[in-house]
């Protein structure tokens, strides 16, 4: 009797149970389902928000097309979010697109239409429009049977109005006569143009003209991209800052540094000649013509620091590296001859590099565990310290840019072997150094 109870007992509670779970199962359904109508209602609202901005009307309609690169690759931070103008060949239903190439080569996969946007551009100015309305055919509403055609002709409206306000605003030989030209602002005098350049007035109006053909990477002038490149070489600025200065984005002004600095770099070698014996003692100053006749060169070393970076591609040398090793490897050594004399500071090892080449090294004197410079010592020093003075202004002279003198940016750490060959031509174009033995 007891065991008859019990199982009833029993079936009633997994009975119950049962009902219980049940109802608890169909409310977290229904909540499920709830939370993804929201998701729909979501999509649907965050689509329409973020891709039904414009009517693509195919075949061949022009549009920009999004860089995901930028995006997912922290390599490519700098390039232009829309970089090439694709043309639509196709619309699917579920909102992806098929752009292929102006040259009508297809891309390999399709693009989501929130990817792409139109190539037009709002008219300046109404009047404008009105100008232009004769040659549009005096569309200027939009209604379900002209969607397309106006995108189009919107297009065109843009394109005829920029024309008319600046017909050469797409000739780079020719600069537009409301153009913002920041060197005749900045470098009034010489004094100003010391401050934002290192140079003189004259020798930046050289330096252009010897530059002027050179690589046309924006609609700036060439001078205010040659002044932009000086100013980040002289003065180490945020390229921010000289974005604000010349009123043109960052990434125009990254560009614009980084290839004017390939540019510079090539064309300048000549600036920073080794000069033939004869040239050297025909010019010599009178300081070491007196003590030092036979001395070809003077040879330093000096640091700059850089921004950490995990991965560094530059052709200078890291600080562990020797300076035997720096000055075999960077082929300082072809240039000397038999006979010749090279001044280095204390410190500077390389007598036995020299000696295979019968070459002289001359080095001031120096103290060993903290004995004092016998007299003999300090007489034959004495010349020595007297003619490093002019080496010192020398380096003083180059790290006046203070691009060597502070710390590099990592956005310039790879290009800095080639700050190293520009700036010291830019030294170069200051005069001599030493005035009073003239």
């Amino acid at each position: 009797m007891d065991n008859r109870r019990d199982k009833e007992d029993i079936a009633k509670y997994v009975q119950a149970r049962a009902e219980s779970d049940g109802k608890v199962i169909d409310k977290v359904t229904g909540n499920i389902e709830k939370a993804q109508e929201r998701q729909k209602e979501s999509y649907k609202r965050r689509s329409k928000r973020g891709t039904k901005r414009f009517r693509i009307t195919p075949p061949g309609m022009e549009a920009l097309k999004k860089n995901e690169r930028k995006r997912r690759r922290p390599g490519h931070a700098m390039d232009l979010d829309w970089p090439t103008v694709y043309r639509i060949t196709e619309v699917t239903d579920n909102n992806l697109v098929q752009p292929e190439t102006l040259d009508g080569k297809p891309l390999k996969t399709r693009t989501p239409y929130a990817s792409v946007k139109p190539v037009w551009r709002k008219p300046s100015t109404s009047s404008a429009i009105q100008e232009t309305d004769g040659l549009t055919g005096g569309m200027t509403h939009r209604d379900a049977s002209t969607q397309g055609k106006y995108t189009f002709m919107e297009y065109h409206i843009s394109a005829v109005s920029d024309s008319l306000h600046c017909p050469l605003l797409h000739d780079q030989a020719t600069q537009c006569p409301e153009q913002h030209l920041v060197h005749t602002e900045l470098l009034r005098n010489d004094r100003l143009c010391l401050l934002y350049t290192g140079l003189s007035v004259d020798a930046f109006e050289a330096l252009s003209d010897d530059l002027k053909e050179g690589c046309s990477i924006s609609q700036l002038h060439p001078k205010d991209q040659l002044l932009m490149t000086l100013m980040e070489l002289r003065l180490n600025l945020l390229q921010a800052d000289i974005a604000e200065r010349f009123r043109v984005p960052q990434s125009v002004v990254s560009r614009i540094i980084s290839q004017w600095l390939d540019f510079m770099e090539e064309k300048m070698r000549c600036y920073v000649p080794w000069l033939p014996s004869e040239t050297i003692q025909a010019t010599m100053p009178q300081s070491f013509k007196e003590h030092y006749p036979l001395t070809t060169c003077v040879i330093d070393f000096s640091e700059t620091p850089l921004q950490k970076a995990h991965n560094l591609d530059s052709g200078a040398y890291g600080g562990r590296c020797s300076d035997k090793f720096i000055t075999t490897n960077s082929g300082f050594l072809e240039y000397l001859r038999p006979g010749d004399e090279v001044m280095a500071d204390r410190g500077v090892v390389i007598q036995d590099l020299l000696f295979e080449r019968q070459v002289k090294l001359v080095l001031p004197a120096f103290t060993r565990r903290g004995l004092p410079l016998s007299e003999e010592d300090t007489t034959n020093t004495r010349p020595i310290t007297n003619v490093r003075v002019h080496v010192d202004r020398v380096i003083r002279s180059l790290k006046n840019y203070r691009i060597v003198s502070q710390t590099v940016p990592i956005n310039l750490a790879p290009k800095f072997d080639k700050i190293l060959r520009v700036c010291p031509g830019l030294c170069n174009l200051r005069g001599d150094i030493i005035q009073e033995d003239k």
